[in-house]
């Protein structure tokens, strides 16, 4: 697993809906069509081999406690697709628990046979559902002192990955084997486009099949911005910290639309008492590499 460190401006970070899309990725499969100009390829010669069935996303429902209610219901646990529209709408409407509260309490909706009348309530049955990544947080300790304290909030890249990898959108939109592309069928000038047609994607291959017959490389992509995270209520920052897979065909990956990076974290911007502007820099750019080791050690491990 390698991980290429680049700024993609094209990702709203601000709420990231994986599931939302509906869109059908099929037609972005490839990068190349029977016009193409790559004349020659070569394949590297042990590609990844498939050993066992493994679990997808809708296995997720499947091995869920509640999974014998969605054989009768398949929006279960609301009490049908009406109720379930009205669910989700509210949870992505972005709406405070007490404007919940007070649009659950009009007259008219009370009177519509809800299965839930409170957004605690709504909130329990929606977290009742297979989730994905889980949030943690942490309070990092700083060297200088700070205005406030410096959280970070953060997920599990290699559950982030596995998500993305899982996803049902991308499933003819991943590229699984290294190779090298030509213009000419003599193979004298080379083509450079998907990940896998580069060098490193191909030597990062000959290592990983020494050690391991078989095994599929996966490309990691990290994006980072700094950006405001509360609307007209103060000057709260913090830089989210998106990933992805380079595996992804890049005419999807580079869509907004395809949701193709996801959450993994938000870096504090914390408030350093110091009398040196410069030194505020310093260490703010400390903190971002201390919180960096913390989000990405289960990777470094992994690679």
């Amino acid at each position: 697993m390698v991980v290429d460190d680049i700024n993609d401006p094209q990702v709203d970070a601000s709420f990231y809906d994986f599931w939302s899309q509906g869109e059908d990725l099929d037609s972005e499969g490839g990068t190349w069509d029977e016009d193409s100009e790559v004349k020659a390829t070569d394949y590297y010669p042990e590609p990844p081999l498939a050993f066992k069935e493994g679990y997808t996303f809708l296995s997720l429902f499947d091995a869920d406690e509640n999974s014998i209610y969605h054989k009768t219901n398949l929006y279960y646990p609301f009490s049908g697709r009406r109720e379930w529209q009205l669910a989700a709408w509210l949870l992505r409407s972005g709406l405070s628990m007490e404007k919940m509260n007070s649009f659950l309490a009009l007259e008219m909706i009370d009177d519509l046979p809800l299965s839930f009348r409170s957004a605690k309530e709504l909130r329990g049955r929606a977290e009742s559902l297979p989730s994905g990544p889980r949030w943690k947080s942490q309070v990092i300790q700083m060297s200088h002192p700070t205005k406030s304290p410096a959280v970070l909030y953060w997920q599990d890249p290699l559950e982030c990955i596995a998500t993305i990898f899982n996803h049902p959108l991308f499933r003819n939109c991943l590229d699984y084997t290294s190779r090298k592309e030509y213009s000419t069928t003599q193979r004298h000038s080379r083509i450079y486009t998907e990940w896998m047609t580069g060098d490193h994607a191909w030597e990062m291959q000959v290592c990983i099949i020494g050690a391991s017959r078989g095994a599929t490389l996966l490309g990691t992509i990290l994006s980072s911005d700094k950006t405001c995270i509360t609307a007209l209520s103060g000057d709260h920052v913090a830089h989210p910290f998106l990933i992805s897979l380079a595996n992804i065909y890049m005419t999807t990956r580079l869509k907004s639309s395809s949701n193709a990076f996801l959450l993994t974290a938000l870096l504090p911007v914390a408030k350093f008492v110091h009398k040196n502007k410069r030194m505020k820099c310093v260490l703010q750019d400390r903190l971002v590499h201390n919180c960096l080791n913390i989000i990405l050690k289960p990777l470094k491990f992994a690679a």
